[in-house]
């Protein structure tokens, strides 16, 4: 079934090495669906995310054009890469928790990226005709294929990591805008 994603951890050499299955935090398969910036999902994207200061986040999709004749990202996922934090996996689903979310996430107001020196102020992630704020950073991180258009990807396989101070001079505020 087209459309569904996996938001993966990967190494310099882009395998797999962690991964997080949406429908596991309560969110749909639909990319769209993952952008609440308050919910399980990206909660467990940021503990991630604070794991070793500068993490290569993709959001992989089945739509995903492949590279160099490989199989695409999301296809190269396995059971053993999936993280299902305790107290945040949605207890509908059929799983078992394997990882413990911490008490509480340090605090962080800035997602950055090292490579582009680019950042994400949580402060200015807008709120939808919902009442839910939203967060850019699965679509900038998502892998560029049909279902993207090839667009808002650019932070895709970068290093990111999380900051409670703001990165400093000569780092770039990437706009919030509600992309849903």
């Amino acid at each position: 079934m087209k459309g569904h994603h996996h938001g993966p951890i990967v190494d310099p050499t882009g395998r797999p090495l962690a991964a997080l299955n949406p429908a596991t935090y309560g969110a749909g398969h639909k990319l769209s669906t993952h952008t609440r910036a308050d919910c399980p999902l990206m909660t467990a994207v940021e503990i991630l995310l604070t794991l070793d200061g500068g993490a290569r986040l993709v959001w992989a999709g089945d739509y995903e054009d492949p590279d160099d004749d490989q199989a695409a990202l999301y296809w190269l996922v396995e059971p053993q890469h999936f993280v299902r934090f305790a107290g945040l996996i949605d207890p509908d689903e059929p799983v078992t928790p394997n990882a413990e979310a911490p008490a509480a996430l340090p605090a962080h107001r800035y997602i950055c990226n090292a490579d582009k020196r680019q950042y994400l102020d949580k402060d200015h992630f807008g709120v939808d005709d919902y009442g839910f704020r939203r967060s850019p950073l699965p679509w900038l991180t998502a892998e560029g294929g049909l279902a993207t258009q090839r667009r808002h990807t650019t932070w895709a396989r970068d290093r990111i990591y999380l900051a409670a101070q703001h990165p400093g001079p000569g780092w770039t505020e990437v706009p919030a805008l509600l992309w849903v």
